[in-house]
């Protein structure tokens, strides 16, 4: 096993070593000058580099059994361990993680060497006082490790271990940057490449039961085939569930560190200025566009990808260039009538956030508006901004049904129509089979993003605000 000492930084090459890090893991490509630490303390020394990368280092700690943890899910960060020096994570694990080491190569190190030299420092003072006991107590030799870990575990349960920093993007940095910083682009490739694979499968499955169809015989070897490969397709349909959702998270989170920070930052002017109501309904806005983008976003690109899919299958069958032309344009038209729902979507949520910043700053002045207006008067212009609301509800609804309602079915109807000529013409049924798929695949992709696109122009909505 690797030394800590062969993996350790000196105090004088940190500058060196943040900016490797901060290079290596993508969060700030630039090259800037640092000046090293010399005697002064090194946490402020990490909090004023890490901002000259534009950058902010945050130090963290935990409770003793919570080391590894830590050092696991840190990355990218620094580690102090001790004397030896500072240990660069690139990139975590749960047993291992990767280090770049002082020669510039990259090492996966377990976690555990490095919980053990982080913690060197909180142990040693116990470590000759838990050895006699074990001597004593007579443990064998081969059961002393995990015995002397539970032992320092159970007397060390309370001790905070620090020695850690995080290099981060700061929550205000651009937006371009924060999603970088997650992997936003790489990740949404992986689900968009494992929700095609899985549709490629899906697919192939059902070509599988065409073909014995059309042969009119079964096979069981066919058979066995079939079966395999939709056993195959439930893991990868939950791996990208899981991988949607993890990043769905991550998205959120950030979402949410950004508007603390814009609240932090609020000038006193600004808040006179908006009012209570207003600035609350930022905050609701905020959190629809992280439910709604999380809960569409993903579902509509995926939708994307199955339309793709359908025009693929679609161009196999008869009259194969007409059929596709007829789904771009009727996709054209979906584009339209998604346009006009986000202008109606987005009048109507600027009515109800009319109406809640004045119903929040009527409760909030109601002793005032008790004493100085008649009873007669106290609700005046309420129906009317209700009635406006509720005219915009319908109308918004009824923009929503038509796009949820028309372009699904509305396509099978276009589509058969395409269909009909060959139908009539005798085509063969190897090519009429792929034409009907194409039409039912492409009526579930348009489906699916009916659903997903309404969900994304609420979160668009949203985020306008």
């Amino acid at each position: 096993m690797m030394g800590a000492a062969s993996l350790a930084w000196p105090a004088e090459r940190l500058p060196e070593a943040l900016a490797l890090l901060a290079r290596r893991s993508g969060l700030s490509p630039s090259p800037a000058t640092l000046a090293a630490p010399g005697g002064r303390p090194i946490g402020p020394w990490f909090e004023r580099a890490a901002q000259v990368l534009g950058l902010e280092a945050e130090p963290v700690e935990t409770a003793y059994p919570g080391a590894d943890r830590m050092i696991g899910g840190a990355a990218p960060a620094i580690l102090q361990l001790g004397e030896a020096g500072f240990a660069l994570l690139l990139r975590g694990g749960r047993r291992s993680v990767t280090v770049i080491c002082p020669d510039l190569a990259l090492r996966r190190v377990p976690v555990e060497a490095l919980r053990a030299a982080l913690c060197a420092p909180i142990e040693e003072p116990l470590l000759a006082e838990v050895e006699g006991l074990l001597r004593r107590v007579g443990i064998p030799e081969p059961r002393r490790p995990p015995t002397r870990a539970e032992l320092l575990r159970q007397r060390l349960g309370n001790a905070r271990v620090g020695g850690c920093w995080l290099l981060r993007v700061p929550p205000g940095a651009p937006l371009w940057a924060l999603a970088a910083s997650v992997g936003l682009g790489p990740r949404l490739l992986s689900v968009v490449a494992l929700h095609a694979a899985a549709h490629a499968l899906w697919l192939l499955s059902w070509w599988l039961v065409g073909w014995s169809i059309l042969q009119d015989r079964f096979d069981p070897g066919w058979f066995a085939a079939w079966v395999l490969v939709r056993l195959t397709v439930i893991p990868l349909q939950l791996l990208v569930t899981w991988r949607a959702g993890c990043l769905a998270v991550d998205l959120g989170a950030l979402l949410k560190q950004r508007l603390l920070l814009g609240g932090m930052r609020l000038a006193p002017e600004e808040i006179g200025r908006d009012g209570v109501g207003q600035l609350l309904g930022r905050g609701i806005e905020a959190e629809a566009v992280e439910q709604l983008g999380a809960a569409g976003g993903i579902p509509a690109l995926l939708a994307v990808v199955e339309l793709v899919a359908a025009a693929v299958v679609l161009s196999l069958g008869p009259a194969g260039p007409l059929l596709v032309a007829l789904l771009l344009g009727w996709a054209g038209l979906g584009a339209a009538l998604a346009a006009r729902l986000y202008r109606w979507r987005a009048a109507w949520t600027d009515q109800r956030l009319a109406l809640a910043h004045d119903q929040v700053e009527k409760m909030g002045g109601r002793r005032t508006r008790l004493v100085q207006e008649s009873e007669e008067r106290i609700h005046q212009g309420e129906d009317g901004a209700l009635a406006r609301y509720l005219d915009l509800s319908e109308t918004a609804d009824r923009a929503a049904t038509l796009f949820c309602a028309l372009v699904p079915r509305g396509w099978v109807v276009v589509g058969a129509i395409g269909l009909a000529p060959a139908f009539l013409g005798g085509a063969g049924r190897g090519a009429l089979a792929a034409g009907v798929a194409g039409v039912l695949l492409a009526y579930q992709a348009f489906h699916r993003l009916g659903g997903g696109l309404q969900e994304v122009i609420g979160a668009l909505v949203a985020w306008r605000r």
